[in-house]
């Protein structure tokens, strides 16, 4: 902009320094929060497939995107075991702007190989079926406890497929019978809410 003598005048836009979140951050966050928290490496995947691309987006963008969320306050990235790749989490922020009910979820060493296990059984599944809703493990459990129904065996996830049929996704980091693993399955026919309409089958994966 020039001044009356001539001179150029830097003007500084009343929006900047301010990130800008897109349907796409909204989506990825949610997936997040539902997941408990994500691998670098799995949200590649994520991020890739809501920009309708087939592969997994490059490092840098990925955070570059992770860094832009983190200064708006909406994620925190930690490296907890060392040599994999880091976890990122939501915070209160975040689960606010999407919408999510999940309290903050701890990382946890012991726990991350499962959390991780599952978040790539629902990327590929998502990849594959693009048809489907995913229904969470966090989502199951508050079902669970509103129905008053402590105690029993969770699914992973559970896949709602357009035509109303419901699959219990199962997914296995230590092998299991196969009388244990049946019996895990009846029950969740049994007694999972989500199940109680459409047809339903259940799916065990073992991703050992």
């Amino acid at each position: 902009m020039k001044r009356q003598d001539g001179t150029t005048m830097r003007v500084t836009r009343c929006d900047a320094g301010v990130v800008k979140i897109t349907d796409r951050d909204r989506s990825a966050l949610r997936w997040i929060s539902d997941q408990y928290a994500a691998r670098v490496d799995t949200l590649a995947w994520v991020l890739g497939r809501l920009r309708g691309e087939q592969d997994c987006l490059g490092d840098k963008t990925v955070w570059r995107l992770v860094d832009r969320w983190r200064r708006a306050g909406l994620a925190e990235r930690q490296s907890v075991i060392m040599g994999e790749p880091a976890w990122v989490t939501t915070t209160a922020s975040a689960r606010a702007l999407v919408g999510s009910p999940w309290a903050h979820w701890r990382v946890s060493a012991s726990q991350l190989a499962h959390v991780h296990a599952v978040g790539e059984v629902r990327e590929l599944i998502h990849r594959r079926r693009a048809d489907l809703r995913w229904v969470c493990e966090r989502e199951l459990r508050s079902t669970q406890a509103r129905e008053g129904r402590h105690g029993e065996h969770l699914a992973d996830g559970l896949v709602i497929l357009a035509n109303d049929k419901r699959i219990a996704i199962e997914v296995e980091l230590t092998a299991k019978t196969h009388e244990r693993t049946q019996r895990i399955i009846d029950g969740l026919v049994e007694h999972e809410s989500p199940m109680r309409s459409g047809t339903s089958s259940q799916i065990g994966l073992d991703v050992r």
